[in-house]
């Protein structure tokens, strides 16, 4: 259960994909720094993320466990395949319209409400471009439009 959880936390506080969050390994991980370096397989490419604060205190408490290379371990110590807990759990909690990778989608929503840039958002998401971030641009709208109100009235 705890791993569910974890998984869902650095989902939904780094953007990542499932599958870039489940095969990590303790080599990824600066906690001196606050990075997670991760390989995107989808669009073959590294990204470096900062940890929130929620999540260097999560990978602490998973590295006093630690027994393999991988931070999500399956019972072979290879990497978690298995998430159909974490999709019960979404259809149990009623939200029908959910799967995992909402989590990913919530990341960027929020991002964006909160006045990050797109282009931003895009290199946080490994996005190869900025046209598959530009699904979330109708979420800042209002915000754009004070910024352009304020931009006038001084």
């Amino acid at each position: 259960m705890q791993s569910n959880y974890d998984i869902l936390v650095m989902l939904l506080d780094s953007g990542a994909r499932l599958n870039e969050i489940a095969s990590l390994s303790w080599n990824d991980i600066d906690f001196e720094k606050g990075e997670i370096h991760l390989y995107r397989s989808k669009v073959n490419n590294e990204s470096i993320l900062h940890m929130t604060d929620r999540v260097k205190k999560l990978l602490t408490e998973r590295l006093k466990m630690k027994r393999c290379l991988y931070v999500f371990p399956n019972r072979k110590n290879m990497p978690k395949t298995n998430f159909a807990p974490i999709r019960r759990a979404i259809k149990n909690a009623g939200l029908t319209e959910a799967t995992i990778h909402t989590a990913r989608h919530t990341t960027a929503s929020r991002l964006v409400q909160a006045g990050v840039p797109l282009y931003e958002v895009s290199h946080i998401l490994g996005h190869s471009s900025t046209k598959m971030t530009k699904r979330y641009a109708h979420l800042n709208k209002s915000e754009v439009t004070k910024r352009a109100a304020d931009v006038l009235n001084s």
